[in-house]
Protein backbone atom coordinates (compact mmCIF):
# COMPACT_ATOMS: atom_id res chain seq x y z
CA UNK A 1 0.00 0.00 0.00
CA UNK A 2 0.97 3.73 -0.63
CA UNK A 3 0.16 6.16 2.14
CA UNK A 4 1.03 9.09 3.19
CA UNK A 5 1.32 7.72 5.92
CA UNK A 6 -0.03 7.49 1.91
CA UNK A 7 1.24 5.64 -0.13
CA UNK A 8 -0.46 8.73 -0.16
CA UNK A 9 -2.55 5.97 -0.73
CA UNK A 10 -3.68 5.34 2.44
CA UNK A 11 -0.92 2.42 0.68
CA UNK A 12 1.38 4.99 -0.08
CA UNK A 13 0.49 4.43 1.38
CA UNK A 14 -2.10 7.30 2.12
CA UNK A 15 -2.62 9.36 3.35
CA UNK A 16 -6.12 9.90 5.32
CA UNK A 17 -7.09 11.81 8.22
CA UNK A 18 -7.98 13.62 12.04
CA UNK A 19 -4.53 15.54 12.75
CA UNK A 20 -2.10 13.20 14.81
CA UNK A 21 1.45 14.46 14.01
CA UNK A 22 4.26 12.07 15.50
CA UNK A 23 8.04 12.61 15.37
CA UNK A 24 11.24 9.97 14.73
CA UNK A 25 13.17 10.97 17.28
CA UNK A 26 16.15 8.77 18.76
CA UNK A 27 17.10 8.66 22.64
CA UNK A 28 17.70 12.07 23.93
CA UNK A 29 21.60 12.50 24.99
CA UNK A 30 21.50 14.64 28.08
CA UNK A 31 25.05 14.48 29.51
CA UNK A 32 24.23 15.58 32.87
CA UNK A 33 21.65 15.27 36.18
CA UNK A 34 18.40 16.37 35.43
CA UNK A 35 18.88 18.04 38.54
CA UNK A 36 21.83 19.94 37.47
CA UNK A 37 19.80 20.94 34.55
CA UNK A 38 17.49 22.07 36.48
CA UNK A 39 19.48 25.12 37.67
CA UNK A 40 20.78 25.88 34.66
CA UNK A 41 17.38 26.35 33.51
CA UNK A 42 16.16 28.12 36.30
CA UNK A 43 19.12 30.36 35.42
CA UNK A 44 17.85 31.04 32.12
CA UNK A 45 19.54 28.89 30.19
CA UNK A 46 17.64 28.65 27.19
CA UNK A 47 19.38 25.01 25.76
CA UNK A 48 18.68 23.60 29.47
CA UNK A 49 15.04 24.82 29.62
CA UNK A 50 14.11 23.33 26.04
CA UNK A 51 15.85 20.11 27.13
CA UNK A 52 13.95 19.95 30.16
CA UNK A 53 10.75 20.27 28.36
CA UNK A 54 11.57 17.53 26.40
CA UNK A 55 12.72 15.08 29.17
CA UNK A 56 8.95 15.98 30.80
CA UNK A 57 7.79 15.44 27.42
CA UNK A 58 8.59 12.03 27.21
CA UNK A 59 9.11 11.31 30.36
CA UNK A 60 12.99 10.57 30.41
CA UNK A 61 14.34 10.78 33.55
CA UNK A 62 10.99 12.29 35.32
CA UNK A 63 7.19 11.35 35.62
CA UNK A 64 5.73 12.36 32.00
CA UNK A 65 3.85 15.35 32.41
CA UNK A 66 2.53 17.59 29.57
CA UNK A 67 1.97 20.58 31.30
CA UNK A 68 5.63 21.28 32.55
CA UNK A 69 6.82 20.29 29.09
CA UNK A 70 5.01 23.08 27.82
CA UNK A 71 5.14 25.07 30.64
CA UNK A 72 9.46 24.97 29.96
CA UNK A 73 8.92 25.25 26.17
CA UNK A 74 7.25 28.57 27.19
CA UNK A 75 10.36 29.59 28.76
CA UNK A 76 12.83 28.94 26.10
CA UNK A 77 10.09 30.50 23.76
CA UNK A 78 10.32 33.38 25.53
CA UNK A 79 13.76 33.50 24.81
CA UNK A 80 12.83 33.20 20.97
CA UNK A 81 14.34 29.67 20.46
CA UNK A 82 13.04 28.35 17.38
CA UNK A 83 12.82 24.61 18.74
CA UNK A 84 10.66 25.51 21.16
CA UNK A 85 8.14 27.35 18.92
CA UNK A 86 8.16 24.23 16.86
CA UNK A 87 7.40 22.11 20.24
CA UNK A 88 4.72 24.06 21.35
CA UNK A 89 3.13 24.03 17.30
CA UNK A 90 3.54 20.51 17.82
CA UNK A 91 1.77 20.31 21.32
CA UNK A 92 -1.19 22.08 20.06
CA UNK A 93 -1.39 20.42 17.16
CA UNK A 94 -1.73 17.07 18.78
CA UNK A 95 -3.52 18.48 21.67
CA UNK A 96 -1.06 16.69 24.12
CA UNK A 97 -1.96 18.08 27.65
CA UNK A 98 -3.81 20.87 25.77
CA UNK A 99 -6.63 21.34 24.16
CA UNK A 100 -6.04 20.54 20.19
CA UNK A 101 -5.78 23.74 18.08
CA UNK A 102 -4.77 24.42 14.72
CA UNK A 103 -4.82 28.05 15.00
CA UNK A 104 -2.36 28.29 17.86
CA UNK A 105 -0.20 25.55 16.29
CA UNK A 106 0.13 27.07 12.79
CA UNK A 107 0.94 30.54 14.64
CA UNK A 108 3.62 28.82 16.75
CA UNK A 109 4.97 27.11 13.48
CA UNK A 110 5.21 30.44 11.90
CA UNK A 111 7.25 32.05 14.68
CA UNK A 112 9.52 28.67 14.21
CA UNK A 113 9.27 29.03 10.20
CA UNK A 114 10.66 32.93 10.19
CA UNK A 115 13.98 31.31 12.01
CA UNK A 116 14.69 29.22 9.62
CA UNK A 117 13.52 25.98 11.74
CA UNK A 118 13.09 22.73 8.79
CA UNK A 119 10.55 21.20 10.61
CA UNK A 120 8.35 23.97 11.58
CA UNK A 121 8.60 24.94 7.82
CA UNK A 122 7.52 20.98 6.74
CA UNK A 123 4.67 21.19 9.23
CA UNK A 124 3.40 24.57 8.27
CA UNK A 125 3.65 23.27 4.71
CA UNK A 126 1.42 20.00 5.67
CA UNK A 127 -1.40 22.86 7.11
CA UNK A 128 -1.57 24.56 4.10
CA UNK A 129 -1.69 20.99 2.18
CA UNK A 130 -4.76 19.70 4.17
CA UNK A 131 -6.51 22.79 4.92
CA UNK A 132 -5.96 22.45 8.76
CA UNK A 133 -5.84 26.25 10.79
CA UNK A 134 -5.78 27.61 7.00
CA UNK A 135 -7.16 27.75 3.58
CA UNK A 136 -6.00 24.72 2.11
CA UNK A 137 -3.36 25.62 -0.78
CA UNK A 138 -1.40 23.18 -2.46
CA UNK A 139 0.86 26.04 -3.99
CA UNK A 140 1.72 27.86 -0.66
CA UNK A 141 2.17 24.08 1.02
CA UNK A 142 4.35 22.90 -2.28
CA UNK A 143 6.41 26.00 -1.56
CA UNK A 144 6.81 25.67 2.01
CA UNK A 145 8.05 21.77 1.38
CA UNK A 146 9.98 22.86 -1.17
CA UNK A 147 12.09 25.29 1.53
CA UNK A 148 12.57 22.87 4.13
CA UNK A 149 13.20 20.32 1.42
CA UNK A 150 16.45 22.41 0.17
CA UNK A 151 17.14 22.68 3.67
CA UNK A 152 18.18 18.75 3.57
CA UNK A 153 14.51 17.89 5.61
CA UNK A 154 13.58 14.44 4.93
CA UNK A 155 9.92 14.28 5.11
CA UNK A 156 9.76 17.68 3.57
CA UNK A 157 11.61 16.00 -0.07
CA UNK A 158 8.95 12.66 0.71
CA UNK A 159 5.85 15.30 0.97
CA UNK A 160 7.15 17.00 -2.10
CA UNK A 161 7.23 13.28 -3.73
CA UNK A 162 3.21 12.65 -2.48
CA UNK A 163 2.42 15.52 -4.29
CA UNK A 164 3.79 15.03 -7.21
CA UNK A 165 2.47 11.29 -7.02
CA UNK A 166 -0.86 11.98 -6.38
CA UNK A 167 -1.10 15.32 -7.97
CA UNK A 168 -1.95 17.62 -5.62
CA UNK A 169 -1.67 21.27 -7.12
CA UNK A 170 0.88 19.81 -9.73
CA UNK A 171 0.45 18.26 -12.44
CA UNK A 172 0.85 13.98 -11.22
CA UNK A 173 4.10 13.31 -12.33
CA UNK A 174 5.22 9.59 -11.19
CA UNK A 175 8.53 10.17 -12.23
CA UNK A 176 9.32 13.20 -9.95
CA UNK A 177 7.79 11.74 -7.25
CA UNK A 178 10.11 8.75 -7.60
CA UNK A 179 13.34 11.09 -7.76
CA UNK A 180 11.83 12.24 -4.46
CA UNK A 181 11.16 9.20 -2.72
CA UNK A 182 14.72 7.93 -3.97
CA UNK A 183 16.33 11.05 -2.58
CA UNK A 184 14.07 10.55 0.85
CA UNK A 185 14.94 6.76 0.43
CA UNK A 186 18.91 7.48 0.90
CA UNK A 187 18.28 9.62 3.78
CA UNK A 188 16.50 6.76 5.82
CA UNK A 189 13.52 8.28 5.35
CA UNK A 190 10.91 4.55 5.65
CA UNK A 191 7.58 6.11 4.25
CA UNK A 192 9.41 6.98 1.33
CA UNK A 193 10.85 3.41 0.75
CA UNK A 194 7.58 2.21 1.26
CA UNK A 195 6.35 4.42 -1.52
CA UNK A 196 9.19 3.34 -3.80
CA UNK A 197 7.45 -0.19 -3.22
CA UNK A 198 4.15 0.99 -4.22
CA UNK A 199 5.58 2.53 -7.23
CA UNK A 200 7.23 -0.86 -8.61
CA UNK A 201 4.34 -2.74 -7.33
CA UNK A 202 2.12 -0.66 -9.67
CA UNK A 203 4.72 0.35 -12.44
CA UNK A 204 3.95 4.27 -12.04
CA UNK A 205 7.16 5.97 -13.20
CA UNK A 206 9.27 2.78 -13.38
CA UNK A 207 9.21 -0.56 -15.18
CA UNK A 208 6.20 -2.50 -13.11
CA UNK A 209 8.85 -4.98 -10.76
CA UNK A 210 7.30 -6.80 -8.40
CA UNK A 211 10.49 -8.18 -7.08
CA UNK A 212 12.05 -4.92 -6.43
CA UNK A 213 8.57 -3.66 -4.64
CA UNK A 214 9.13 -6.49 -2.17
CA UNK A 215 12.65 -5.24 -2.03
CA UNK A 216 11.66 -1.92 -0.75
CA UNK A 217 8.75 -3.54 1.41
CA UNK A 218 11.32 -5.83 3.19
CA UNK A 219 13.21 -2.88 3.94
CA UNK A 220 11.11 -0.51 5.16
CA UNK A 221 9.66 -3.25 7.57
CA UNK A 222 13.20 -3.67 8.60
CA UNK A 223 13.14 0.00 9.85
CA UNK A 224 10.25 -0.83 11.52
CA UNK A 225 7.16 0.93 8.97
CA UNK A 226 4.26 -0.95 9.83
CA UNK A 227 2.60 0.14 6.36
CA UNK A 228 5.71 -1.47 4.35
CA UNK A 229 4.75 -4.66 7.07
CA UNK A 230 0.90 -4.62 5.91
CA UNK A 231 2.22 -4.41 1.81
CA UNK A 232 4.57 -7.63 2.60
CA UNK A 233 0.94 -9.30 4.18
CA UNK A 234 -0.96 -8.80 1.71
CA UNK A 235 1.83 -9.85 -0.98
CA UNK A 236 1.90 -13.03 0.54
CA UNK A 237 -1.52 -13.66 0.92
CA UNK A 238 -2.62 -12.93 -2.28
CA UNK A 239 0.21 -14.29 -3.93
CA UNK A 240 1.32 -11.13 -6.00
CA UNK A 241 4.92 -11.93 -7.23
CA UNK A 242 5.26 -14.75 -5.20
CA UNK A 243 4.13 -17.89 -4.31
CA UNK A 244 1.18 -17.46 -1.75
CA UNK A 245 2.20 -18.26 1.89
CA UNK A 246 -0.26 -17.85 4.66
CA UNK A 247 2.50 -18.13 7.54
CA UNK A 248 4.75 -15.15 6.71
CA UNK A 249 1.55 -13.33 5.48
CA UNK A 250 0.05 -14.02 8.90
CA UNK A 251 3.67 -13.35 10.32
CA UNK A 252 3.83 -9.92 8.76
CA UNK A 253 -0.12 -8.62 9.52
CA UNK A 254 0.69 -9.83 13.41
CA UNK A 255 4.07 -7.22 13.38
CA UNK A 256 2.00 -4.54 10.88
CA UNK A 257 -0.82 -5.03 14.25
CA UNK A 258 1.30 -4.74 17.09
CA UNK A 259 2.62 -1.79 16.04
CA UNK A 260 -0.52 -0.38 15.33
CA UNK A 261 -1.31 -0.83 11.93
CA UNK A 262 -5.32 -0.75 11.89
CA UNK A 263 -5.48 -2.62 8.78
CA UNK A 264 -3.03 -5.35 9.58
CA UNK A 265 -5.53 -6.02 12.50
CA UNK A 266 -8.75 -6.14 9.99
CA UNK A 267 -6.49 -8.34 8.09
CA UNK A 268 -6.00 -10.90 10.79
CA UNK A 269 -9.65 -10.98 12.43
CA UNK A 270 -10.83 -11.35 8.44
CA UNK A 271 -8.95 -14.15 8.05
CA UNK A 272 -9.58 -15.95 11.46
CA UNK A 273 -13.66 -15.36 10.70
CA UNK A 274 -12.70 -16.86 6.95
CA UNK A 275 -10.71 -19.91 7.82
CA UNK A 276 -12.03 -20.70 11.77
CA UNK A 277 -8.57 -20.57 13.11
CA UNK A 278 -7.32 -19.39 16.71
CA UNK A 279 -5.86 -16.20 14.92
CA UNK A 280 -5.45 -14.00 17.59
CA UNK A 281 -5.55 -10.18 17.07
CA UNK A 282 -3.00 -8.83 19.37
CA UNK A 283 -3.60 -6.24 22.07
CA UNK A 284 -1.48 -3.65 21.20
CA UNK A 285 -2.62 -1.09 23.83
CA UNK A 286 0.26 -1.35 25.84
CA UNK A 287 2.93 -2.31 23.49
CA UNK A 288 2.30 0.27 21.16
CA UNK A 289 4.46 3.47 22.39
CA UNK A 290 3.02 6.87 21.85
CA UNK A 291 4.91 8.65 19.10
CA UNK A 292 4.89 12.38 20.47
CA UNK A 293 6.21 15.69 18.09
CA UNK A 294 8.55 16.89 20.23
CA UNK A 295 12.17 16.84 18.66
CA UNK A 296 15.20 16.19 20.25
CA UNK A 297 18.10 18.57 21.67
CA UNK A 298 19.58 18.40 18.47
CA UNK A 299 17.09 20.16 16.48
CA UNK A 300 18.74 18.81 13.16
CA UNK A 301 17.87 15.22 13.65
CA UNK A 302 14.61 15.96 14.49
CA UNK A 303 12.19 14.40 11.80
CA UNK A 304 8.52 15.09 12.15
CA UNK A 305 6.33 12.10 10.54
CA UNK A 306 3.48 13.58 10.15
CA UNK A 307 2.76 10.73 8.11
CA UNK A 308 0.06 8.93 9.91
CA UNK A 309 -2.30 12.02 10.30
CA UNK A 310 -2.16 12.67 6.30
CA UNK A 311 -2.64 8.98 5.66
CA UNK A 312 -5.53 8.62 3.06
CA UNK A 313 -8.02 5.43 2.39
CA UNK A 314 -7.05 4.25 -0.72
CA UNK A 315 -10.39 3.92 -2.59
CA UNK A 316 -10.93 1.64 -6.14
CA UNK A 317 -14.19 3.17 -7.85
CA UNK A 318 -14.94 0.00 -10.48
CA UNK A 319 -17.39 -0.06 -13.06
CA UNK A 320 -20.74 1.49 -12.75
CA UNK A 321 -24.07 -0.24 -13.76
CA UNK A 322 -26.60 1.26 -16.15
CA UNK A 323 -29.74 -0.17 -14.59
CA UNK A 324 -32.18 2.48 -15.55
CA UNK A 325 -35.61 1.84 -17.68
CA UNK A 326 -34.48 3.27 -20.95
CA UNK A 327 -30.51 1.95 -20.47
CA UNK A 328 -29.83 4.90 -22.00
CA UNK A 329 -27.06 6.17 -19.27
CA UNK A 330 -23.30 6.74 -20.42
CA UNK A 331 -22.04 4.62 -16.93
CA UNK A 332 -18.55 4.91 -17.95
CA UNK A 333 -18.64 8.76 -18.07
CA UNK A 334 -20.40 8.97 -14.57
CA UNK A 335 -17.85 6.00 -13.42
CA UNK A 336 -15.51 8.58 -14.30
CA UNK A 337 -17.04 11.66 -13.02
CA UNK A 338 -17.21 10.16 -9.49
CA UNK A 339 -13.53 9.81 -9.81
CA UNK A 340 -12.85 13.18 -10.24
CA UNK A 341 -14.85 14.54 -7.99
CA UNK A 342 -13.39 11.91 -5.14
CA UNK A 343 -10.15 13.09 -6.37
CA UNK A 344 -10.82 16.84 -5.96
CA UNK A 345 -11.61 16.51 -2.13
CA UNK A 346 -7.87 15.34 -1.42
CA UNK A 347 -9.68 12.53 0.94
CA UNK A 348 -8.69 9.92 -0.79
CA UNK A 349 -5.93 7.74 -2.65
CA UNK A 350 -7.50 6.69 -5.40
CA UNK A 351 -6.50 3.51 -7.34
CA UNK A 352 -5.93 4.00 -11.12
CA UNK A 353 -8.01 2.76 -13.30
CA UNK A 354 -5.72 0.70 -15.55
CA UNK A 355 -3.85 -0.40 -12.95
CA UNK A 356 -7.32 -2.18 -11.85
CA UNK A 357 -8.57 -3.37 -15.30
CA UNK A 358 -5.22 -5.08 -15.42
CA UNK A 359 -5.74 -7.11 -11.87
CA UNK A 360 -9.60 -7.60 -13.13
CA UNK A 361 -8.44 -9.24 -16.40
CA UNK A 362 -5.79 -11.20 -14.87
CA UNK A 363 -7.51 -12.78 -12.15
CA UNK A 364 -10.64 -12.86 -14.16
CA UNK A 365 -12.75 -11.22 -12.04
CA UNK A 366 -15.48 -9.94 -14.09
CA UNK A 367 -18.70 -9.54 -11.43
CA UNK A 368 -18.54 -6.94 -8.62
CA UNK A 369 -22.07 -7.27 -7.90
CA UNK A 370 -20.92 -9.75 -5.05
CA UNK A 371 -19.31 -7.52 -2.03
CA UNK A 372 -17.37 -10.56 -1.54
CA UNK A 373 -15.98 -10.56 -4.96
CA UNK A 374 -15.37 -6.47 -4.84
CA UNK A 375 -13.24 -6.82 -1.90
CA UNK A 376 -11.30 -9.70 -3.23
CA UNK A 377 -10.90 -7.52 -6.31
CA UNK A 378 -9.65 -4.65 -3.52
CA UNK A 379 -7.41 -6.95 -1.36
CA UNK A 380 -5.31 -7.95 -4.37
CA UNK A 381 -5.33 -4.86 -6.05
CA UNK A 382 -3.96 -2.77 -2.65
CA UNK A 383 -7.01 -0.90 -2.35
CA UNK A 384 -8.47 -0.61 1.41
CA UNK A 385 -12.14 0.60 -0.09
CA UNK A 386 -14.27 -0.67 -2.85
CA UNK A 387 -16.64 1.91 -4.59
CA UNK A 388 -19.44 0.67 -6.82
CA UNK A 389 -22.61 1.87 -8.06
CA UNK A 390 -25.89 1.78 -10.48
CA UNK A 391 -27.29 4.31 -12.49
CA UNK A 392 -31.22 3.46 -11.68
CA UNK A 393 -32.78 6.67 -13.26
CA UNK A 394 -31.52 8.30 -16.30
CA UNK A 395 -35.02 10.67 -17.39
CA UNK A 396 -35.76 13.82 -19.28
CA UNK A 397 -39.31 15.61 -19.31
CA UNK A 398 -40.17 18.10 -20.91
CA UNK A 399 -43.63 20.02 -20.85
CA UNK A 400 -45.05 22.81 -24.00
CA UNK A 401 -46.33 26.26 -23.88
CA UNK A 402 -49.72 24.76 -25.16
CA UNK A 403 -49.35 26.05 -28.10
CA UNK A 404 -50.24 23.40 -31.19
CA UNK A 405 -47.69 24.44 -33.31
CA UNK A 406 -44.25 26.26 -32.83
CA UNK A 407 -44.30 30.05 -32.71
CA UNK A 408 -41.55 31.30 -35.43
CA UNK A 409 -39.95 27.85 -35.25
CA UNK A 410 -39.59 27.89 -31.43
CA UNK A 411 -41.58 26.50 -28.59
CA UNK A 412 -41.78 27.36 -24.88
CA UNK A 413 -41.01 23.80 -22.92
CA UNK A 414 -40.08 23.53 -19.53
CA UNK A 415 -37.33 20.92 -19.37
CA UNK A 416 -36.82 18.87 -16.73
CA UNK A 417 -33.79 16.02 -16.63
CA UNK A 418 -33.71 13.16 -12.95
CA UNK A 419 -31.02 11.15 -12.16
CA UNK A 420 -31.08 8.86 -9.41
CA UNK A 421 -27.73 7.20 -8.77
CA UNK A 422 -26.79 4.07 -6.34
CA UNK A 423 -23.84 3.71 -4.55
CA UNK A 424 -21.63 1.95 -1.40
CA UNK A 425 -18.41 1.79 -0.55
CA UNK A 426 -17.10 -1.60 0.76
CA UNK A 427 -14.89 -2.45 3.41
CA UNK A 428 -12.64 -4.85 1.42
CA UNK A 429 -10.95 -6.54 4.32
CA UNK A 430 -14.18 -7.49 6.09
CA UNK A 431 -16.76 -7.47 2.71
CA UNK A 432 -18.93 -5.53 4.81
CA UNK A 433 -20.15 -2.51 2.79
CA UNK A 434 -19.66 0.68 5.04
CA UNK A 435 -21.84 3.22 2.99
CA UNK A 436 -24.95 2.25 0.77
CA UNK A 437 -27.45 5.50 -0.51
CA UNK A 438 -29.06 6.41 -3.20
CA UNK A 439 -28.91 10.11 -4.45
CA UNK A 440 -31.44 12.07 -6.71
CA UNK A 441 -29.84 14.93 -9.00
CA UNK A 442 -32.02 16.96 -10.73
CA UNK A 443 -31.68 20.11 -13.45
CA UNK A 444 -34.73 22.58 -15.46
CA UNK A 445 -34.78 24.98 -17.99
CA UNK A 446 -37.19 26.62 -19.49
CA UNK A 447 -36.39 27.98 -22.52
CA UNK A 448 -37.20 28.70 -26.13
CA UNK A 449 -35.36 26.11 -28.07
CA UNK A 450 -35.91 25.26 -31.47
CA UNK A 451 -35.68 21.71 -32.87
CA UNK A 452 -32.33 22.10 -33.75
CA UNK A 453 -30.40 22.14 -30.30
CA UNK A 454 -33.24 19.66 -28.76
CA UNK A 455 -30.37 17.44 -28.45
CA UNK A 456 -27.61 19.53 -27.22
CA UNK A 457 -30.35 20.90 -24.28
CA UNK A 458 -30.90 17.32 -23.33
CA UNK A 459 -27.57 16.06 -23.16
CA UNK A 460 -27.14 19.57 -20.75
CA UNK A 461 -29.95 19.19 -18.74
CA UNK A 462 -28.73 15.28 -17.76
CA UNK A 463 -25.23 16.11 -17.44
CA UNK A 464 -25.99 18.65 -14.96
CA UNK A 465 -28.60 16.53 -13.33
CA UNK A 466 -25.62 13.72 -13.25
CA UNK A 467 -23.77 16.12 -11.42
CA UNK A 468 -25.83 17.29 -8.75
CA UNK A 469 -26.13 13.70 -7.70
CA UNK A 470 -22.55 12.10 -7.97
CA UNK A 471 -21.49 15.63 -5.43
CA UNK A 472 -24.43 14.55 -3.14
CA UNK A 473 -22.68 11.31 -2.71
CA UNK A 474 -19.31 12.51 -2.63
CA UNK A 475 -20.38 14.83 -0.20
CA UNK A 476 -21.72 11.89 2.14
CA UNK A 477 -18.43 9.90 1.32
CA UNK A 478 -16.07 12.79 2.56
CA UNK A 479 -17.67 13.21 5.69
CA UNK A 480 -17.54 9.34 6.36
CA UNK A 481 -15.13 8.29 8.83
CA UNK A 482 -13.00 5.25 7.12
CA UNK A 483 -10.44 3.10 8.78
CA UNK A 484 -7.11 3.16 7.46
Amino acid sequence: MCHRKNGRPAHIVVLCFALILTLCVGSVAYGEGFNSLIVKAKRGDVQAQFTVGVMYYYGNGVKQDYKKAREWFEKAAAMNDGRAFYALGLIYSSGDGVRQDDKKAREFYEKATAMNNAMAINNLGYMYEQGHGVKQDYKKARELYEKAASMGNALAIYNLGVMYGQGLGVKQDYKKARELYEKAAAMNNALAINNLGWLYEQGHGVKQSYSKALEYYTKGAEMGETLSMMNLGRMYENGIGINEDMSKALEFYRQASAGGNVQAKKALARLHASEKKNISVPDVSSQTQKQTGVPITDNSGAMLANNASIVRPRVAVIAFDDKSEEKNAPASAIMNMMISELHKTGAFELLEREHLDAVMNERNLLSMSDPSTAAKLGRIAGAQYIITGAITLYYYSEKGSGFLLPILGAATQAKTAYVVIDARIIDVETGKIVYASDQTGDATNKAKTSIANYNKMVGGLLGMATRNAVEKHVSAMKSLTLEI
